[in-house]
């Protein structure tokens, strides 16, 4: 390595898991291969080997497969708050020595020779008329890497690998700018890290994720990783805060969420169509959904199994089906979600079969034997480990559980009450069609989602079907913070 505080390369996987390795032996810098120890040599070699068969790092090389990234940036010692929150109330506690500096690497994707890159970037550390170097380098984001030798991938902030595609949206991004050496950078993504069972366990990650979207928007204060599993044990457990081995409950997650002036929203035995309704519905407002999944399709042990993820944006397909209160919704068309799996990596996507498949469970008594209705499938991003041939990319599926929404205490009409309400619209409207005092379309798909003052008032200006006295009505009128909107829309 050279002098300077970073390092610059082409992307492929052996210098990725090199970077991430090369932070991860940051406590024991003072030694190294080359002091001729076999048995240190040994150790790191096959901490090499196991970062790279990581769930998690063979995630991001197809990430940065899909995404063309061509070039990495490392910055050798990067000061984290997250992870200083973490060290400081639980790594510098323990007996062996931590280090407390982390690294970061960033992600570009301008398709130039490795040297030219490092010339450009080179020379934008020292100009005094710097252009905009996310623009011109094309960045993509970054990752923390950690000083841990097993949960290396910290805090991360990447662009979706699949906003290009149509259909395809993640609107609960929000923007963040990384500063890397004066150089100010921009990239609008959704906080990432791998799942810690010291610290935190998927839960707390999921939490983490979502919260730090929502204090941008509602104003609530930043929590690390550590201070969201506290306040979340406030409601007692029968098993020790840390390490945080069990997760937390969804007691516990409301409390976290109420911690932050915030309130939960949960919805508890979520199907398929009111899981769409409600990641559609708080997606478009920004706010990312927390989604609780269950890998034992027994149904039997459903708190040993459970598994949190942030979901970040969806994929809607072609039509959309009729179901909720009778109602074609927009929502109904989902047919994918991309969800921060701390277990798996950012963007996870996650197939939602809507063609109604249900796991069903047989309990047994000591009289008689019951088949119960478990819940709905969906397949997961996580691959079958028992699989014989990799290649198969066996994907793993699981039960659609609960729903948990922090939301602004003034977002106070429920959901359910917004869908009933537009259902008794429609039937209205086709009583009075079939009275011919109204002409109505035959299908009407109705697109119903939470939004606020501001987002509303852009749309009505944005509108160019609209005629300027109706968009001047609407601009002026007095509206609340945050309102249920609802469009009735049609292909005739």
């Amino acid at each position: 390595m050279d002098e300077t505080g970073y390092q610059v390369c082409r992307y492929n996987l052996t210098n990725l898991v090199h970077f991430l390795s090369s932070i991860a032996n940051r406590n024991h810098s003072h030694e190294s291969v080359d002091t001729g120890d076999p048995i240190l040599g040994s150790w790191l070699t096959e901490q090499r080997d196991r970062i790279r068969k990581k769930r998690q790092v063979q995630y991001f090389d197809e990430y940065c497969s899909q995404s063309k990234i061509k070039h990495l940036v490392l910055e050798k010692e990067y000061v984290c708050r997250h992870f200083l929150a973490d060290y400081a109330g639980y790594f510098a506690w323990a007996f062996h020595p931590y280090a407390r500096y982390c690294g970061r690497i960033h992600f570009f994707g301008k398709d130039i020779s490795e040297d030219q890159f490092r010339d450009q970037f080179d020379a934008a550390l020292t100009s005094q008329d710097v252009q905009d170097i996310a623009a011109t380098l094309d960045y993509r984001g970054f990752v923390v890497a950690k000083p841990l030798p097993r949960t290396v991938i910290g805090r991360s902030c990447l662009k979706p690998p699949y906003s290009n595609i149509n259909n395809v949206e993640f609107p609960a991004l929000h923007k963040f700018t990384p500063n890397l050496f004066g150089l100010a950078l921009s990239v609008d993504s959704l906080v990432f890290q791998e799942q810690d069972s010291e610290v935190a366990a998927c839960a707390t990650t999921a939490l983490w994720s979502a919260l730090t979207a929502t204090a941008s928007m509602f104003q609530h204060s930043v929590l690390t990783p550590l201070e969201i599993t506290r306040n979340a044990a406030v409601i007692l457990t029968e098993n020790r805060t840390f390490p945080q081995a069990d997760g937390l409950s969804m007691l516990q997650m409301a409390e976290a969420i109420r911690s932050t002036g915030l309130e939960p929203v949960p919805l508890k035995g979520v199907n398929i169509a009111w899981l769409q309704a409600h990641l559609y519905a708080y997606l478009k407002a920004r706010i990312p959904v927390i989604w609780l999944i269950n890998f034992d399709l027994s149904g039997i042990q459903a708190r040993s199994e459970g598994h949190a993820v942030t979901v970040a944006g969806f994929e809607l397909g072609a039509e959309p089906r009729r179901g909720l209160f009778g109602l074609s919704l927009t929502a109904a068309r989902m047919t994918r979600v991309f969800a921060h799996d701390d277990g798996v990596g950012p963007y996870a996507p996650f197939d939602l079969l809507t063609d109604g498949k249900i796991q069903l469970a047989t309990i047994r008594s000591n009289e008689s034997e019951e088949e119960i209705c478990v819940g709905e499938l969906v397949l997961t991003s996580w691959m079958s480990e028992d699989d014989p041939v990799p290649e198969n990319n066996h994907r793993i599926p699981a039960i659609t559980m609960d729903v948990l929404v922090p939301v602004h205490e003034n977002v106070r009409v429920p959901f359910s009450l917004v869908l009933a309400s537009v259902a008794e619209f429609e039937k209205m409207l086709k009583r009075l069609k079939k009275k011919d005092l109204i002409s109505l379309p035959s299908n009407i798909e109705w697109d119903i989602y939470l939004t606020d003052v501001e987002l509303f008032r852009a749309s009505i200006r944005d509108d160019d079907d609209m005629d300027d006295e109706e968009k001047r009505r609407l601009l002026t009128m007095s509206v609340p913070r945050f309102i249920w909107r609802a469009t009735g829309l049609s292909k005739s």
